[in-house]
């Protein structure tokens, strides 16, 4: 907790996450365009490559997302030292993940009534790029007062 504390708290890396920020928020509010690095692109090989290529990218996709839980999960499941409560905390984590998935295949048709695309899409994108916008300069100032 000292580590990361000490690195939260530098206005250097304030800032830095700040420009992270402000550039997604450019990038939503249209300003320039991010490239996608052909993610969300049909992969056109087949076969075991083809499959591969798609688990590839997007285990680099859910990693973010799922690595914390899990690190912390196998770090408390060894503080315990108990074998059993670790295959059921697992056990629970891996349901909770495979939950959406399952819930995404079994309502797959419910997607074809969903609004469709519109200028409706376009409004909430620009809005949250100005949320992001507003979060950038809030670490702005947060590192101007750690700086002084």
């Amino acid at each position: 907790g000292k580590v990361f504390g000490s690195i939260q708290n530098n206005p250097w890396v304030m800032l830095g996450v700040a420009n992270v920020i402000l550039v997604f928020a450019l990038s939503m509010l249209d300003v320039f365009t991010l490239p996608s690095f052909g993610l969300g692109q049909p992969v056109r090989q087949k076969g075991g490559w083809g499959i591969f290529l798609i688990g590839l990218t997007s285990g680099f996709m859910v990693s973010p997302c799922t690595a914390p839980v899990l690190g912390t999960l196998l770090l408390h499941i060894t503080t315990r030292q108990n074998i059993l409560w670790g295959v059921v905390l697992l056990f629970i984590f891996s349901v909770g993940s495979g939950t959406s998935l399952v819930l995404a295949g079994t309502f797959s048709g419910f997607l074809a009534s969903l609004p469709k695309a519109g200028i409706w899409m376009v409004r909430i994108k620009k809005a949250t790029g100005f949320i992001l916008l507003a979060l950038a300069e809030y670490y702005v100032i947060k590192a101007g007062q750690l700086f002084l």
